[in-house]
């Protein structure tokens, strides 16, 4: 059985997120770091941006429905600037 190297990112992803609903303090500092990384590992796997965010909508609604729409528009914006950042010049070193 093979074994995906992000998926602790993914585990670490879903605790934080689970912390984060049931302390009702928000996001942890180290959440969005810990997002970009999960989202740049994804792009780099070669998963479209757009199953990247379906996914972590997955994982928010997993582990912290009842704060969905609260911590949705960060999570997603720092998804979003994890799976681009640095994109461009990653494909310039390609070509």
């Amino acid at each position: 059985m093979s074994h995906d190297p992000n998926d602790h990112l993914r585990a670490a992803l879903a605790a934080s997120l689970g912390e984060a609903a049931r302390g009702a303090r928000g996001l942890p500092s180290t959440m969005e770091p810990a997002v970009r990384a999960w989202a740049r590992a994804r792009r780099l796997r070669g998963d479209p941006v757009e199953r990247v965010i379906v996914d972590m909508k997955a994982l928010l609604r997993e582990h912290a429905a009842s704060d969905e729409l609260v911590f949705l528009p960060k999570l997603v914006g720092w998804t979003v600037a994890g799976y681009f950042a640095g994109a461009s010049s990653e494909d310039a070193a390609e070509g």
